[in-house]
């Protein structure tokens, strides 16, 4: 069962397949707060922007419109965000370039997940960092799964 701590969580995937997935093992993990679903960077800044900040952000980085380093960027411009405890994981679905890593690594509440298909290993892992640690603490984590 995952702790209540956790409101809600936002998937941000171009693959429907590895956000269904997803989103069906945090509710076999008993999880009962919203899960919401975008597939690019675009549509998870109005998301940010037009609805309460969600506690965990999963993101892909290699995503249409907007990729995942730019909408990091971006929400970083969101005073709502910025102030907010949201933890956001990188989904690694392959190895990012060194320009890249140091952009996501300048950006706050930023961790990794090896692989784009999440386990009950990684988001328990990820959760309980985000109910155990401040903001400052849960950044560049890495999640293995």
């Amino acid at each position: 069962m995952i702790d209540n701590k956790i409101n809600s969580v936002l998937l941000v995937d171009d693959n429907r397949a590895t956000n269904f997935y997803n989103k069906h093992l945090f509710q076999q993990m008993g999880f009962d707060g919203t899960i919401s679903m975008v597939e690019n960077g675009s549509q998870a800044l109005k998301f940010i922007d037009q609805a309460e900040i969600p506690d965990i952000i999963f993101l892909d980085i290699n995503i249409p419109v907007m990729d995942g380093i730019e909408f990091l960027i971006e929400a970083q411009k969101n005073d709502s965000f910025k102030n907010s405890d949201a933890m956001v994981l990188i989904m690694m679905g392959v190895e990012l370039t060194q320009d890249r890593l140091d952009i996501i690594n300048a950006t706050r509440k930023v961790g990794y997940v090896h692989g784009k298909m999440l386990t009950r290993e990684a988001v328990t892992s990820a959760i309980n960092d985000y109910n155990n640690k401040s903001s400052q603490d849960r950044m560049n984590k890495l999640y293995q799964i």
